[in-house]
């Protein structure tokens, strides 16, 4: 029986019943390389305050694969908040893949993600009760 007020009751995260199927140890490990190589990549490439931003990044979302069971509870209790990660992930894939300044990467990450914040938040608050 669920909680009053959590996430799966009241509607605002997961439909009542979804299942989050979790990926093996092995494959969620894999981010721990992947991590590592796209830090490396974007140090040469763009240098190491981009390095730096990158490992951070893709550190948190390593340590969030590994800790899988925490990250889902995390993303139903707060829905928006799992999102943040959206703005600096754009960022640094556009950086990664256009050959463009880090300020024109910046501009098209923030004109990709906050359309997608917008909505997410839109949706969220639309289905809230009261």
């Amino acid at each position: 029986m669920e909680r009053q007020g959590s996430p799966a009751a009241d509607g605002t995260a997961a439909p009542r019943g979804a299942r989050v199927v979790k990926p093996p140890l092995w494959l969620r490990a894999l981010m721990v390389p992947l991590a590592a190589l796209v830090t490396w990549g974007l140090a040469e490439t763009r240098g190491l305050g981009m390095a730096v931003l990158t490992g951070l990044v893709w550190g948190m979302l390593a340590v969030g694969t590994l800790a899988w069971d925490r990250k889902v509870a995390f993303s139903r209790a707060h829905p928006l908040a799992s999102l943040s990660a959206l703005p600096p992930l754009t960022f640094i894939s556009v950086s990664y893949l256009a050959p463009w300044s880090l300020v024109t990467c910046a501009l098209v990450a923030v004109a990709i993600s906050f359309p997608v914040i917008l909505a997410s938040w839109f949706l969220h608050h639309r289905h809230r009760p009261g």
